[in-house]
């Protein structure tokens, strides 16, 4: 007895039912936890409750709510990160599928009540509810994001949202892992209403007494000619072709088996009974999970990321912060303050001149338009947003501020003037923090006051779409301004890693010989186009040339200067990367670089043939898996000789830090999860020849060749 009745305390841990009236209400509120998650306590309380459901008299319809500002996230990767043996899976998504199909087949109406994030499999587990309410809120988020993590949906979604809202716009929802809000989830069908927060316990009862009387029925938007024609064989064909089309075209979906399994799975799938669909869609889902991709993607970007975002740095208490000042205008600290605004914070931007200022006031108002095209975002949210922007040509307005952000040009002497001018126009607790991607904070901080309040915050650019912030701590930097940062950094929904200082810190540091071999590459013979193809093949986003020329190539020789000065003739560059400069590229900013472009800043076109004749080019093919290991394996080798010097010594936030900084490739768990995966020792070997060849700037790091001897290995299996 006591033991089933601990059985019945750990179920109602996970959720609790109540009924009146003849509606019965579930309510999923996993004790202890932030958000719910389809867990195997979770299956075990469904399980009972759909038995007691099934046989309950008077029943009229079913509920499904959740207890907490979210519905369901998602399945409990815990679990399935457990489990190792394909027929573990299987058995795992069978119990499933049961469950779901016994859930769908009661007898009475079922209505899911959402609101907040329903992703996943609290997607699948609303889609075998007969009727669907979600809330207007901002929070509510529906979709499938299980291709981003090497997966697709295994507890019926790609079965049963083909069925509810057409095959081109399941394939769209599954294979580009859209999240649709309430009012775009009503317009596709995924729905049936949408309601204010407030008034959605309210509505789902009296839509459940109108279910059950029979005045209420689903009316969902007609799908048109073409998407009924889509459902349809063997037009349906269309839309697997141009599916097909669209996974090879992308350069991260291409890299993945997810997207292409999604649509195998679809294809064979297609008119199936659901029984037979499911079983389709479950083999497919094991073949995925024990992939080292799958397994990369879970234990990096979940479980790493959540780690990391976690995490303390210390234990001293952030500072409240709620003013915060931008110097400098620019692309850099509009990007800044515009996310910040948008979080809430009230920004005070300071530049040279008023066109410079206005010029980063409409940056920040474009990007807002921008998120009010595409309804994210009111045009009220956006005129609220832009109102915490202000700004001045002088220190006006800064006495009151808790941090200030620099994004001034990459100069020590002009950071060490603004740190003073900084100082002596704010208060004694004020944070400084500088946004440089080189020069060190020691260096900048020497010349001032309160050196405790300086550190560095290195953002990405573009700030609103990349998600990583590389903060910088020196000796003097005290425990409160590093949580503090590392707050703001969070609040503005990035992920943060803390390093030590040094010149180039991490991110910078460890690009740098990544970016010089691509150059040496070129110099060599190889094309442009055959460089940028070879990174893009082994799986980055864009290739090193292409990269080189969104940062600016001024800016790449500025940095390289710092880092050539600081550790020698590993960081030189070719000499014809001199060439590209005195004529004069800079890249995209200005509309000369190693590709053409419509205008300064405008469109990227093909390479621009005439950078050859400047550097005294002549063709001589490399082979792309050679291109590819002397560029990812100079990232590697500065990568460890920043662990030797201390700098970052965190194995997932290095990986972190390379996927999120520069778009290493994320199905291959990070530079470290990389190097893991080809073998310490091949890595080794393959320095060594490379050195031979090269010279020096390949002798591998002390530490590698420790790991090589000892077998060691990053991420030692469990």
């Amino acid at each position: 007895m006591a033991s089933e009745a601990a059985k019945k305390d750990e179920k109602s841990s996970v959720a609790t039912m109540s009924v009146e009236d003849g509606i019965a209400v579930i309510t999923i509120d996993m004790q202890g936890e932030k958000v719910n998650k389809l867990s195997s306590q979770l299956f075990g309380f469904f399980e009972d409750t759909t038995n007691q459901l099934a046989s309950m008299k008077g029943l009229k319809a079913v509920i499904l709510t959740s207890g907490k500002d979210n519905f369901v996230v998602g399945a409990d990767l815990d679990e399935l990160k457990g489990l190792s043996a394909r027929h573990e899976i299987l058995e795992m998504i069978g119990r499933a599928h049961k469950l779901l199909n016994k859930f769908e087949r009661l007898p009475v109406p079922t209505i899911a009540a959402i609101h907040g994030a329903c992703l996943g499999g609290g997607l699948e587990l609303a889609l075998c509810c007969g009727y669907r309410i979600a809330t207007d809120a901002k929070t509510t988020k529906l979709g499938f994001p299980e291709v981003q993590l090497g997966l697709l949906p295994g507890a019926g979604g790609t079965q049963r949202a083909p069925r509810l809202v057409g095959l081109a716009t399941a394939l769209e929802m599954i294979l580009q892992a859209k999240q649709y809000d309430g009012k775009r989830a009503k317009k596709i069908g995924l729905v049936d209403e949408v309601v204010h927060p407030s008034d959605l316990a309210r509505r789902a009862r009296q839509a459940a007494s109108e279910l059950a009387a029979g005045t209420l029925k689903p009316d969902r938007p007609q799908r048109g000619f073409m998407g009924m024609l889509l459902d349809k064989t063997p037009a349906r064909m269309i839309a697997f072709r141009e599916a097909r089309k669209g996974v090879s075209e992308n350069p991260f979906a291409k890299h993945m088996p997810g997207p292409m399994k999604v649509i195998e799975v679809l294809e064979r799938s297609a008119g199936m009974s659901l029984e037979d669909g499911l079983q389709v869609e479950a083999l497919a889902f094991a073949d995925l999970v024990v992939t080292p991709i799958a397994k990369n993607m879970i234990n990096v970007l979940f479980f790493g990321k959540n780690e990391v975002d976690k995490q303390k740095v210390n234990d001293a208490p952030a500072m409240k912060v709620e003013r915060i000042g931008i110097l400098g205008a620019g692309l850099m600290g509009a990007g800044i303050g515009q996310v910040l605004a948008q979080k809430g914070y009230q920004i005070r931007f300071k530049d040279r001149d008023l066109p410079s200022l206005g010029k980063g006031m409409k940056y920040a108002y474009d990007n807002f338009q921008k998120q009010v095209d595409r309804r994210r975002m009111t045009a009220i949210e956006r005129d609220i947003n832009m109102s915490r922007l202000t700004g001045g040509i002088d220190y006006t307005g800064f006495k009151r501020s808790d941090m200030v952000i620099e994004a001034v040009f990459e100069d020590l002497k002009v950071k060490q003037d603004v740190l003073k001018d900084t100082e002596a126009a704010t208060g004694d607790r004020c944070i400084f923090a500088s946004n440089t991607s080189s020069l060190p904070i020691t260096e900048i901080a020497k010349v001032s006051k309160r050196p405790e309040r300086v550190i560095g915050m290195h953002f990405f650019s573009p700030v609103h779409l990349m998600p990583l912030i590389e903060v910088i701590k020196t000796k003097k930097t005290d425990a409160e301004t590093v949580t503090t940062t590392v707050e703001v950094g969070r609040a503005m929904g990035k992920t943060v890693i803390v390093v030590n200082d040094g010149v180039g810190f991490f991110t910078t540091r460890a690009l740098g010989p990544y970016m010089n071999e691509a150059s040496y590459c070129l110099q060599e013979g190889a094309s442009v186009e055959e460089i940028d193809a070879a990174l893009t093949q082994y799986g980055f986003p864009v290739g090193p040339m292409t990269l080189v020329d969104e940062v600016g190539i001024d800016v790449g020789e500025k940095v390289g200067g710092i880092l050539l000065k600081e550790f020698g003739d590993r960081m030189k560059p070719p000499s014809a990367m001199h060439k590209v400069i005195e004529d004069g590229r800079k890249g995209r900013k200005n509309g000369k670089g190693f590709f053409t472009y419509e205008g300064p800043g405008g469109k990227k076109g093909p390479v621009d043939g005439s950078i050859y004749q400047v550097i005294g080019w002549t063709h001589k093919p490399i082979p792309s898996q050679e291109i590819a290991d002397r560029c990812w394996m100079q990232l590697l080798n500065e990568t460890v000789r920043c662990m030797e010097d201390g700098i970052i010594t965190e194995p997932m936030e290095i990986d972190l830090g390379t996927i999120m900084g520069f778009g290493f490739p994320a199905f291959r768990g990070g530079v470290l999860h990389a190097a893991d995966a080809a073998g310490i020792g091949h890595v080794v070997k393959r320095m060594g020849e490379f050195e031979k060849k090269h010279g020096e700037r390949f002798t591998p790091a002390k530490m590698l060749i420790d790991m090589e001897r000892s077998g060691k290995t990053f991420f030692p299996k469990k």
